[in-house]
């Protein structure tokens, strides 16, 4: 999202962090939020010609290919995590406690079997 935004306002740009921070919020509490970025995507990319409109159309078709997956307001409404956060530290506690105990040696090849 913040590339999509980078590459229609440019990279570092008050406009495309401002822009980016609009659609973040928009994206995370508005049920219909990815599909309004996508209309916003859309309206941009029909605006331009030539080179220009190659990378904003990635970024649009980016946002179409992933659209069930960012429907952030329905995982936040069920109580679900919408980061990795939790999975990454799950999986840091469980192989920290499995490969770190005590008097424990692993080798590359022991600690990958585990």
């Amino acid at each position: 999202m913040q590339q999509a935004c980078e590459v229609i306002w440019g990279a570092g740009s008050v406009d495309s962090q401002a822009e980016f921070a609009r659609w973040r919020t928009l994206r995370k509490e508005e049920a219909t939020g990815v599909d309004k970025i996508i209309g916003r995507l859309r309206y941009r990319v029909s605006r331009l010609r030539g080179r220009q409109r190659e990378p904003r159309e990635k970024a649009l078709t980016s946002f179409r290919n992933q659209r069930e997956r960012m429907r952030y307001a329905a995982y936040r409404q069920a109580h679900l995590p919408i980061g990795s956060g939790v999975v990454e530290a799950a999986c840091k506690t469980l192989v920290s406690s499995r490969l770190k105990r005590s008097g424990m040696r692993w080798g590359m090849a022991g600690g990958q079997a585990v």
